[in-house]
């Protein structure tokens, strides 16, 4: 069995919904920086991780057709 990048097509979706929740972790990283010097960017992006996580199991999984 031999891998193209055409094998990775039925995933397209998954991709862009994945890709959507890296960019609420980052933004959520760079609020809780901007709120908190000290350890407000590792607590934004723990609130990141868990908002694209309910924001998976809610929508996510669904809208990427996997």
């Amino acid at each position: 069995m031999t891998f193209q990048l055409s094998d990775l097509m039925p995933l397209k979706q998954a991709y862009m919904v994945l890709l959507f929740y890296s960019l609420v972790m980052s933004l959520s990283a760079t609020v809780g920086w901007y709120l908190d010097k000290k350890d407000g960017f590792t607590k934004g992006y723990l609130a990141g991780i868990a908002i694209s996580l309910g924001l998976w199991f809610m929508k996510g999984k669904d809208m990427s057709n996997v």
